[in-house]
């Protein structure tokens, strides 16, 4: 026993070191996939862990406060102002374009310069009003200071402990995009793996038993080829209702064609060679050969065809999301965090477009870029 323990650990070593040795060789031919493959390692790892890799839970806002501090004139003061005395706080109400200045028992009081208006009445402003103080009251005039604090919900990259800035409700950007990426990657995983079984089904029972089961199958297969992927992922989730749930049913059937058509022509090609007449010959049953034989032929082009898929379900998701139709709001999707406020205040705060966006194109061209260089991997026609 002692004497079969040191002769198999010799063995594993051995294991491991050739496999070393196989993912560093991979990595030089392939430097590019190698890279993506470690962007999709890393963004599936944040998204497996985010509730420990996020900063900030993505639904908690936060209020920043701003303290305005400055005297303002007032124009078209009516000739009564005994409804104020210095002191007395008063309310700056918008009115249309004009920012007009009440007294607490409702006498107005004149309003504000239309220059000072439209500097106070910036996105934050608009939506919290100000309050100010009366300084004076003489013959020049009335002046106002401006005391109240402003509510500001929008907050750079950089800026107080939040590194890409903060959203229109104040949530931190960085976690949400964490958790974004754990739905995200999720229904398109799901989607992808679900999909890919019922494409593989297909494609293995059409091109083994062929005749008129081929031939429905492949009819199938063109009714869902003839329209484009967008809008039959639109109709079937329009048709079910907006849940993560039928989203990841939609994806799973726009990757029939591709998948099943592949699998298909894949089967079709091994069953002519000579170790599948053999292994019939031998009395193997059908059963056995697809899955014995014919199935792991086909698992090569499988994974190629599944990786790219994966890009194109993101993508999709992004889109149903965006419009409303996939994972909805508060539950942050990439998709989602594009979509409403975001293209509202895009001039205002232009980060919470950049950075879903960033990790769209990112994790798309990853996966695309992952699934080139696994092609030419494994098919040998393709090796230099």
């Amino acid at each position: 026993m002692r004497a079969e323990a040191l002769d198999t650990q010799p063995a594993r070593l051995k294991t491991g070191r050739r496999l070393l040795h196989a993912t560093v060789g991979l990595a030089r031919t392939q430097p590019i996939g190698a890279v993506s493959a470690l962007i999709v390692v890393l963004l599936a790892v944040a998204a497996l862990f985010a509730p420990w890799v996020a900063p900030e839970n993505p639904l908690t806002g936060h209020v920043f406060i701003k303290k305005p501090q400055e005297t303002i004139k007032l124009i078209e003061v009516p000739a009564d102002t005994t409804g104020a005395k210095v002191g007395d706080t008063v309310f700056l109400d918008k009115a249309g374009t004009r920012l007009e200045v009440v007294a607490q028992n409702g006498a107005y009081l004149g309003r504000v310069a239309p220059d000072d208006a439209n500097r106070l009445l910036e996105p934050d402003a608009r939506r919290y009003g100000y309050e100010g103080l009366v300084e004076t009251i003489g013959p020049s005039g009335l002046t106002v200071q401006v005391v109240n604090q402003v509510k500001s919900n929008f907050l750079g990259p950089l800026s107080s402990g939040f590194i890409l800035g903060t959203d229109h409700l104040g949530r931190d950007m960085l976690s949400r995009l964490i958790y974004g990426a754990r739905v995200s990657l999720g229904v398109s995983v799901v989607a992808v793996v679900a999909g890919s079984l019922l494409d593989t089904s297909m494609g293995l029972v059409g091109g083994d038993y062929g005749g008129w089961i081929d031939a429905v199958l492949l009819r199938l297969v063109d009714i869902v080829m003839a329209v484009p992927v967008l809008v039959m992922a639109l109709a079937i989730v329009t048709v079910l209702g907006p849940s993560i749930r039928n989203v990841v049913i939609a994806i799973a059937i726009i990757q029939i064609p591709q998948m099943a058509r592949v699998i298909r022509a894949s089967t079709l090609s091994v069953k002519s060679t000579t170790f599948i007449e053999a292994a019939k010959a031998l009395g193997a049953s059908d059963k056995r050969v697809v899955l014995q034989h014919v199935l792991p032929q086909t698992l090569a082009p499988l994974l190629v065809l599944a990786t790219a898929a994966l890009s194109t379900a993101i993508l999709v998701e992004a889109s149903l999301s965006f419009l409303g139709l996939g994972v909805l709001a508060p539950t942050p999707s990439w998709g989602n965090m594009l979509s409403g406020q975001t293209l509202t205040n895009i001039q205002n705060a232009p980060w919470n477009a950049v950075f879903p966006g960033l990790a769209l194109t990112i994790t798309v061209l990853s996966f695309n870029l992952l699934g080139d260089s696994l092609r030419d991997t494994l098919d040998p026609r393709l090796r230099r």
